[in-house]
């Protein structure tokens, strides 16, 4: 597979002012298409995680699926069916991309078909809708699905099997890249620049500038990643507040020379709905090795473009 490499990522807002219809954001993972890379899949600290179950089998709680030994397990207090569920509070809203159970010791004791909800609470469940479902025939299950960001992950069993349902160890994986020592500059309200990195989603980066919201061919955002990293994907987060205000049209080129955005664009005209633009799925699938990514508006549109602090996640494959 072809890398580019390089050091500096620049999107462009493209000439053509499109958009794509909306998607799905609860899609399952067959309709979204979602790709499993478990090369990429980092494991969340499990540190102040707590587990809980719709029945627990005597001599197996709960916690097991989360103490790292992997010789001690949750297991049901019945055969499979329809309804039971195995749950973890992660203690803080984490981004995370796949789960995997993992009931190695015990083969045949795998979820044999269910779903997947996350949530912040845990109170909304019966409204929460399915971030993947799916079917296992495997001791070890891993479920991929488009980022999300929650405190609680629920998989619930949608079918009936003899077997019980046993989960040895329980990880959740996140694939965006640790943004530590990452800057941000734009090419207007500089100062505010950085709040696309923060983590903060209630804070954001925006063009506009006094009483003008309009995007204006050439405005950019820069990220310095501070060494050279390998991505395949940039997301564009504007948050439920402002949905309308993401960039019409991008390009997408990177560098490894903050003086210099010479090099060939990677991705253009990427844009999906609810503000979140993210590279063309061709382009995005194609890994790149680079420092600085920029995003520069190339189409006037009449929103500013306001991206909230978790805008910009690069993606490994």
């Amino acid at each position: 597979m072809k890398r580019i490499v390089g050091g500096l990522l620049i999107a462009t807002l493209a000439a053509a002012c499109r958009q794509t219809p909306p998607r799905d954001t609860g899609a399952r993972v067959a309709d979204a298409q979602i790709e499993q890379r478990d090369s990429a899949l980092t494991a969340l600290s499990r540190t102040g995680w707590v587990a809980s179950a719709s029945a627990t089998g005597s001599g197996s709680p709960v916690g097991n699926a989360i103490d790292g030994n992997a010789m001690t397990r949750w297991r049901g207090s019945a055969a499979q069916a329809s309804g039971q569920w195995f749950q973890v509070d992660m203690g803080s809203q984490q981004t995370l991309a796949a789960i995997r159970l993992d009931a190695t010791a015990t083969p045949t004791e795998f979820p044999r078909s269910f779903r997947v909800q996350v949530a912040n609470d845990n109170t909304s469940w019966t409204t929460a809708p399915d971030v993947a479902t799916g079917t296992s025939a495997t001791a070890v299950t891993t479920i991929p699905f488009a980022p999300q960001s929650a405190r609680f992950v629920r998989v619930t069993s949608t079918g009936a099997d003899a077997a019980f349902w046993s989960i040895h160890e329980f990880n959740a994986y996140n694939t965006t890249l640790p943004r530590t020592g990452w800057a941000a500059t734009a090419s207007v309200n500089n100062t505010n620049a950085a709040l696309t990195i923060d983590t903060a989603a209630g804070t954001r980066w925006s063009t506009a500038v006094g009483s003008t919201n309009t995007q204006v061919n050439g405005q950019s955002l820069t990220i310095d990643m501070a060494a050279p990293q390998t991505f395949n994907q940039i997301t564009l987060d504007t948050g439920s507040s402002v949905p309308t205000q993401f960039p019409r049209g991008v390009n997408v080129t990177t560098s490894n020379d903050p003086t210099s955005y010479r090099s060939p664009r990677i991705a253009r005209d990427a844009i999906q709905d609810n503000g979140s633009p993210t590279a063309n799925p061709k382009a995005a699938r194609r890994p790149v090795s680079a420092r600085i990514p920029r995003r520069t508006p190339s189409a006037v549109a009449p929103n500013a473009i306001r991206i909230p602090i978790s805008c910009v996640r690069w993606l490994t494959e």
